[in-house]
């Protein structure tokens, strides 16, 4: 192979290899509030949304039978004018809810 081709085969791979290694970061990135979203519009029929959070720390949780990584998050939402704090957590890989636990007072401080 000429030195000419070699060269510009190695730096289309090293173009590629960046823009990608970019495109990762990024939706790894985005992919925590992607979540809280979805279970935001999931919950929206429990009553209205006052407020959510999400630990964007990839964490493991065990049900017992599977373990699944994920995220683990908050949502009030206001049912009967009262405020009612739930606490979840979503797998990253299914997006899928895996828990909703309803807690008497949530782990955030609303700013």
């Amino acid at each position: 192979m000429k030195k000419g081709k070699k060269q510009l085969l190695l730096f289309s791979t090293g173009l590629a290899t960046g823009v990608a290694l970019i495109c990762y970061r990024r939706y790894k990135k985005e992919l925590p509030n992607r979540l809280l979203e979805n279970v935001k519009q999931e919950l929206s029929v429990l009553g209205k949304i006052d407020s959510s959070w999400i630990d964007c720390t990839l964490q493991p949780y065990h049900d017992g039978e599977q373990t699944f990584k994920g995220y683990r998050g908050g949502i009030t939402i206001i049912k009967n004018d009262q405020p009612i704090y739930y606490e979840f957590f979503v797998d990253a890989k299914s997006r899928s809810l895996i828990t909703l636990n309803e807690v008497d007072q949530p782990k955030y401080n609303k700013v």
